[in-house]
C-alpha cells in the first residue's frame, strides 16, 4: 500500500495526469485488501474531495469493513451507497452477505 501511495502523491503532482474515480478506487482496494479500514476511509474522503464516488468505491469499503470484520460498519456503507443515489451490484451484495457471514 505503501509504494502505491507514493505513486499516487507523485502522479497527483503531475500537471498532465488527472487523477479520477479509478485512481481512487485503485488505493481504496488496496486498502481494502490490507484490511485497513481507516486509510481506506481517507481515501474515500478524497475521493469525495475530487470526483464523485462510483458502485465500486462503496463496495471497496464494504469489503475494508468485512476483511477487518467490521460488520455493523459494512452495512452502513451499504446504506450510504443507496443513499448515494446508487444502486448496488452483485458484487456489492456479495461482499456484505460475506461480512454478515462473518459474525
Amino acid at each position: 500500500v505503501d509504494s502505491a501511495l507514493e505513486w499516487f502523491r507523485k502522479a497527483k503532482e503531475e500537471p498532465n495526469i488527472r487523477l479520477n474515480i479509478w485512481s481512487y478506487n485503485a488505493m481504496i482496494k488496496a486498502c481494502a485488501k490490507a484490511g485497513d479500514v481507516q486509510r481506506a476511509k481517507t481515501w474515500f474522503k478524497m475521493a469525495q474531495d475530487d470526483c464523485r464516488p462510483d458502485v465500486v468505491t462503496f463496495t471497496s469499503m464494504i469489503s475494508a469493513c468485512s476483511k477487518a470484520g467490521r460488520v455493523g460498519e459494512a452495512r452502513r456503507w451499504l446504506e450510504r451507497l443507496e443513499n448515494a443515489g446508487l444502486q448496488p451490484n452483485v458484487v456489492s451484495y456479495t461482499v456484505a452477505i460475506s461480512a454478515g457471514a462473518q459474525s
